[in-house]
This record gives structure tokens, sequence and C-alpha cells, in this order.
């Protein structure tokens, strides 16, 4: 009889033991089932737009490509190779770095790779909003690489300027050495936009000068989503050299879904770059 009770026993415990472990699997896998739902339109959303698959174009005033060193130009911090890296100019001071966006999108995450022994001390963190550039954050650190989150901002390219570094006293070019710049933006700002109301007339929504440069943008700008930015210079339009602001409408003149193609010079590259703007009504 005492072994039937022990036996009895022990079966109920083994069962409790049993149905202890059902709810407790079921607990979790219920929390990571409700972690992931929670997580998963920002990891929909967010996503690294500084990405020259995206379009973006990074610049500098100066890299380091001195004879017999191989050279440590710009487009490496956005290469997706975190070992390859951009090193500046020693003789060149502040040292800046920037990255030019296709469009304007709402970032709110910053992720810098540095080399071990060659990383920014100190700096300035800003976003350009199409219209002048703005402070996220000043830099004071002590180790290489950081990860900066912020509340989001609306931002068609961001910039840091390097005010102090660490780098080996047997570097006769002390400079910064940054291996990756990623920007997690959360989305388009065109993309949400609702749609314009029907007109006769498309626009570009852009303001230029006698000069022919970008001086603003209008409300649901198309030139700004299609990628022109503050301080271009129009160039030609369709293959028209531009000679005056009247030119330049009457080259842009069109009904809504109109293409349109620009040529600008950017002064912040160097570089001359061609946009399609689509012409909608404003």
């Amino acid at each position: 009889m005492a072994i039937d009770i022990n036996l009895k026993t022990l079966v109920a415990r083994h069962r409790a033991t049993d149905a202890a472990r059902v709810r407790c699997s079921a607990w979790i896998v219920s929390f990571l089932v409700v972690c992931a739902f929670a997580l998963l339109p920002w990891a929909v959303a967010a996503r690294n737009v500084a990405d020259p698959s995206l379009g973006a174009v990074v610049g500098t005033n100066g890299y380091f490509r001195d004879p017999g060193y191989a050279p440590a130009p710009a487009h490496h911090v956005i290469d997706g190779d975190w070992y390859t890296y951009w090193a500046g100019l020693a003789h060149v001071s502040p040292q800046m770095i920037w990255i030019d966006f296709d469009r304007t999108y709402e970032i709110s995450r910053v992720v810098f790779g540095e080399r071990r022994d060659a990383f920014v001390r100190s700096g300035l963190l800003e976003y350009f909003d199409g219209w002048r550039w703005s402070p996220v954050a000043e830099i004071d650190k002590t180790s290489p690489g950081f990860v900066m989150a912020f509340p989001p901002v609306e931002a068609s390219a961001i910039r840091l300027t390097v005010y102090a570094v660490t780098a080996p006293s047997s570097w006769y070019n002390r400079v910064a050495a940054i291996t990756q710049i990623e920007v997690y933006g959360e989305r388009s700002i065109g993309a949400t936009q609702p749609p314009p109301p029907a007109c006769r007339d498309g626009r570009m929504g852009l303001n230029i000068n006698d000069g022919l440069e970008v001086t603003g943008f209008l409300s649901r700008s198309p030139a700004q989503r299609a990628g022109l930015r503050f301080g271009d210079i129009i160039r030609s339009i369709d293959g028209v050299p531009v000679t005056s602001i009247d030119h330049a409408q009457s080259l842009t003149a069109g009904p809504p879904g109109m293409p349109v193609t620009i040529t600008v010079w950017r002064h912040t590259t160097g570089r001359t770059l061609t946009f399609t703007v689509v012409l909608e009504c404003l």
C-alpha cells in the first residue's frame, strides 16, 4: 500500500511538473510573439537611408591619399564594408564629412563605426532640413564608434564636423578613421503626404534666384523629393542650357505627371547631377 501511494504521489508530481513546464513554455512563446509584433512596424519601416543603392551621396572637405599608402576616400563610409574607412586630412581643420540622401526622410538614429586606433574624440553632428543646418548633438567620447538616437527630424542630409581625434603619435596624418555611417529613417516624408487637388498646370515646387541657384522648396515639393537640394545651381532642363528664371519656367511648363530632367551643379560635392522631376499640383 505504501509503495502504491508513493508511486501515485510521484506520478502526480510528474504531471504537475509537466503542466508547469507547458505553462512556462506557453508564457515564453506568448511573450516572444508580443515582442515580435511590437517591434515589427519599426523593423519594417526603419532602414538605412545612407545607402548608395537608394541614391545617397557622401562628400568631405578632404581625404587621405598620399603616395605609397592606400587612399581612404569618403565613399568607404557607405560601402557596407566595416573594414574600409575614410581618413581626413590633418592640415584641414575641422575635418568634415556629410551624406546627402536621395530625398527627405524622418531620421531618428545614426550609427558610426570607427577604427579603434583612430577615432573622433569631439565633434558636432548636424542635419540639413532643406533650408539650414541644425545640430543633433555634440560629441564628446573616449572610445571608438557610437550609436546616437534622437527625436525624429526631417532631414535631407547629415554632417559630422570633427574637432579632436585620438590617433597614434606615429601617424603624421593624425585624423579620425571612420569605417561606416548608417542613418535610419522611419519613413519617407513625400510618401505620406495626401495627394494634391487636381489642377491644370504642374509645378516643380522650388524657388530659384537670378543665378539659377535653388533657394527654397514649397510644401510637398516634387523637386525636393526627386533629390534637388538647397544651393544646387541649375545648368540645364531637358538638355537645354538655362539662361534665366523666365527661361527655366518656360522649360518646366506642363501638365501634372509630365517628367522634367534637370541637371544641376552641387557645391557640397563638386559634382554635376541629373534628376527627373515629375510635375505635380501644388
